[in-house]
């Protein structure tokens, strides 16, 4: 199923201040609705087994032809104008170590427009709720 970002390459896998997920803008699309996990890979066709980390995207708007940058080291969100007049989007992780590693991970990207979530209490709320 195509989604409106596709993965074009997981760049310096194992080097934490390069590693990175780049991504290509398909259609004008809202970057928040994305969520992109590791995941455990077996081969080139096969994504699945334990998901070990989750980047959910804030929300950034994005127009056919940017690029989305996922760092996976510590940095702040930033946007940089290229000469061709599209939009390259960094997004950082946070991570202290590489999670890249070649031939049994896999970065799988998620679209989802629709969500539902639940905060969990603090035992001062779950006590009050009785």
């Amino acid at each position: 199923m195509a989604t409106s970002i596709n993965i074009i390459a997981i760049r310096a896998p194992s080097l934490l201040n390069e590693e990175r997920v780049v991504m290509r803008v398909l259609e004008d699309t809202q970057v928040g609705n994305f969520v992109l996990i590791r995941t455990t890979a077996s081969g080139e066709d096969y994504y699945g087994g334990t998901i070990t980390k989750a980047f959910w995207f804030q929300d950034t708007d994005a127009k056919i032809g940017d690029l989305i940058i996922l760092y996976t080291k510590r940095g702040n969100f930033s946007k940089k104008e290229n000469k061709s007049g599209t939009v390259s989007h960094f997004y950082y992780m946070g991570s202290s170590e590489a999670i890249w590693t070649r031939g049994n991970t896999a970065a799988v990207l998620i679209e989802s427009k629709a969500w539902f979530g639940e905060v969990v209490p603090t035992a001062e709320q779950e006590d009050e709720a009785l």
